[in-house]
């Protein structure tokens, strides 16, 4: 279970990694 929780995280990041790229902060 704590390799889901883990791997659910891991998304995440990915996730908020991608929409900081898609979006420069000017």
């Amino acid at each position: 279970m704590a390799a889901g929780i883990s791997h659910f995280f891991f998304i995440r990041k990915i996730k908020i990694k991608t929409k900081t790229m898609s979006y420069p902060s000017s």
